[in-house]
């Protein structure tokens, strides 16, 4: 499986937003399947990139999944996806970044261009990610632009 990278890095009402998450994707006809085999470093020392290890980082990883998802949704596609690196700085980076980083690596993967209104609402769950908790990763919906009830 061809190895790809989504990256997202911007700065936003003075915050910075850097995420980048390194995976394969092998489309499929079968129901997707996402596998996270991240095998970093993790933190080494303040200012550091940190590459998330096998144990720990579960906020990230959870985001890098829902990226996928939410990716794969957009895209109509099933695929089985393998994330082999989730890099960020604990200042810089939460779930939701590392989500839209995902989303970037599988669209990029399938050679997929999204609408630009997908890409916009999708930043904009993205830019809030400061103002929630770590463990409160976006949902689907929420980057769709879609209210549930």
């Amino acid at each position: 499986m061809p190895i790809t990278e989504g990256r997202f890095r911007r700065v936003h009402g003075g915050l910075p937003h850097c995420g980048i998450v390194e995976l394969s994707v092998e489309p499929s006809d079968s129901p997707s399947d996402i596998f996270v085999q991240c095998s970093g470093a993790g933190w080494i020392r303040q200012g550091s990139l940190e590459d998330t290890s096998a144990d720990g980082y579960d906020d990230w990883k959870r985001g890098a999944v829902r990226g996928v998802e939410f990716a794969l949704t957009v895209a109509d596609q099933r695929a089985v996806v393998v994330i082999r690196r989730i890099t960020g700085m604990i200042t810089d980076t939460n779930p939701s970044i590392v989500a839209g980083a995902a989303a970037l690596a599988i669209w990029d993967a399938l050679e997929f261009t999204s609408d630009e209104t997908v890409i916009t609402t999708m930043e904009s769950v993205v830019f809030r990610g400061w103002k929630r908790d770590n463990s409160d990763i976006p949902t689907v919906n929420e980057l769709l632009g879609r209210t549930t009830i």
